[in-house]
């Protein structure tokens, strides 16, 4: 391994370890040979380190132990690790950022083929703000969701007549400024049903999931009512209610897409899924809730995914579900391990590269982060990298392999 090449890019404070955890020496051997793992959650300088922490382990990281006893954590950092830098689904997206913590803070993170991409690295993230929306959503409704905004949210409201990238790209500051109604204004994708604007109803997709950004745009306007919001409004209004009192240093919509729009740092990211981890976000106890099939070959209900039509990707025919903002990995395909493709985990990768993941169990996060100039498949490509790194870290092997697919 390249040592130059991983860098610690957070300041890691020192809390408590419980007994069972590593010893300061078997930890110092690690970080000395591959990187450091961290235990804090404020920014600090690349190159830093400390302790490892955290109280919690996962069900899903314990059942698939490869010896007796339980993992240590410095068996998951090293999978994880060597995973990371010699996998060959990962040297495919190269360079890349990439962490995995838990509620408390960062446990290991690393730049892989240089420091192109750290964990302060600001960077669009596509439809890893499906995720950020939903859970505002649910902060605002109170801790829950209403029948009204569910179809919204796992794309069955039959708003699909969106383009990508179809509103207006924005700074957070000065003209021009577009709201969310002057986007959903704009021409569709086609004359449908519901007319022929960007914010038009298609009869012929209501009740079938097709990913499409109009659904959160639309409703961020009919249900929520911020359509004469633009980019800077929506950046104070979100903002804070993801923080949850931690602090954001790089968070603003350059698009009032409410699906698409944010542009953020992994460091900010981070702290958005750990406060879903330590329950500050009701969308903890949502996760994977009201979820829908989505793999039009599968599933008689879903009309497009972009899984199941992602040119050049890695993850290309399989049948994930989608819940409330966010992917549901359980494609049922088995692997040579005993162990199905998905294993469950909570998703939502972006166009670009940008995949956040929370695992099955609730207690673990991870990113990886880079953004691509090509929207070809990049976040499924990105999935197909950090699905194995989480792999590796919850049972404590590394995973070089690619998995099995689904036939085609």
């Amino acid at each position: 391994m390249n040592t130059e090449e991983i860098h610690c890019t957070r300041t890691c404070a020192a809390v408590p370890r419980p007994p069972s955890w590593p010893t300061p020496a078997l930890l110092a051997a690690l970080l000395a040979a591959t990187l450091t793992a961290c235990g804090g959650s404020s920014g600090g300088d690349p190159g830093s380190s400390g302790s490892s922490s955290g109280s919690s382990s996962s069900s899903g990281g314990s059942s698939s132990s490869s010896g007796a006893g339980a993992l240590s954590l410095t068996q998951r950092i090293s999978a994880a690790t060597q995973t990371a830098e010699t996998a060959s689904l990962c040297m495919a997206v190269t360079p890349f950022y990439w962490e995995i913590g838990y509620a408390g803070g960062s446990y290991a993170a690393g730049s892989v083929g240089g420091n192109t991409y750290t964990a302060n690295s600001p960077m669009a993230i596509a439809s890893a703000s499906k995720w950020m929306y939903s859970s505002y959503v649910v902060q605002a409704e109170g801790g829950k969701v209403t029948a009204t905004d569910i179809p919204f949210l796992h794309f069955t409201s039959g708003y699909t007549n969106m383009h990508p990238g179809g509103c207006a790209a924005n700074p957070v500051v000065g003209p021009p400024q577009q709201t969310i109604d002057e986007c959903l204004a704009q021409p569709g994708i086609k004359t449908v049903s519901g007319g022929s604007t960007q914010g038009s109803q298609d009869n012929t997709t209501a009740g079938f999931f097709y990913y499409n950004s109009g659904h959160m745009t639309h409703h961020a306007s009919a249900v929520m009512g911020l359509g004469h919001d633009t980019t800077a409004d929506l950046t104070s209004l979100i903002q804070p209610v993801l923080e949850q009192g931690s602090t954001f240093g790089t968070f603003e919509y350059t698009q009032v897409d409410m699906a698409g729009g944010v542009a953020t740092t992994p460091a900010d990211y981070a702290i958005f899924l750990r406060n879903i981890l330590n329950g500050k976000l009701a969308m903890l106890t949502l996760l994977g809730s009201n979820a829908v099939c989505t793999n039009p070959s599968t599933c008689p209900t879903a009309l497009y995914s972009p899984i199941d039509g992602s040119p050049g990707s890695f993850v290309s025919n399989e049948s994930w579900h989608y819940s409330l903002g966010h992917w549901v990995e359980d494609d049922p395909t088995p692997q040579p391990d005993g162990s199905t493709l998905g294993d469950g985990a909570f998703s939502s990768p972006g166009a670009f590269g940008f995949y956040p993941w929370i695992d099955a169990g609730k207690t673990y996060y991870g990113i990886l982060a880079r953004k691509s100039s090509s929207e070809s498949g990049e976040g499924l490509q990105s999935a197909a990298c950090g699905r194995m790194i989480r792999k590796a870290f919850l049972t404590g092997n590394p995973q070089l392999a690619p998995p099995v697919e689904p036939a085609s």
